[in-house]
């Protein structure tokens, strides 16, 4: 009786990993992307303490190139369009009300 205890029990934790592994791999896309994001919306921030104001194409200098990984996978996600990216980010940032476009189609941050 304690050995089929013990079996079921290690079935149970691998069937619980393969599980959790496979949830792990249908959602890496999405993870990688969310990392991506993460770090052009840092990068753009730390340039507004060098520049008050930005243009689309400063912003698209910043982000260009910007990598994004997860510590458990060998993938990583780079950005190889700025342009096309920058718009996404840049609508993310102002609908965070952390940046705003001024009268000069340039933008600046949102004074807190």
């Amino acid at each position: 009786m304690k050995i089929v205890i013990e079996v079921l029990l290690i079935a149970f934790a691998v069937a619980f990993l393969i599980g959790w592994g496979l949830i792990k791999k249908q959602k890496k896309q999405e993870e990688l992307y969310k990392v991506l994001i993460n770090k052009c919306k840092k990068k753009i921030l730390n340039g507004f303490k060098s520049n008050q104001t930005l243009s689309k194409k400063d912003i698209e200098n910043i982000i260009k190139g910007t990598k994004g990984s997860l510590f458990w996978s060998k993938q990583q996600a780079q950005i190889q369009d700025a342009r096309i990216f920058s718009d996404t980010i840049i609508n993310l940032l102002i609908e965070q009300s952390l940046i705003q476009k001024n009268k000069k189609n340039k933008y600046e941050l949102v004074e807190r």
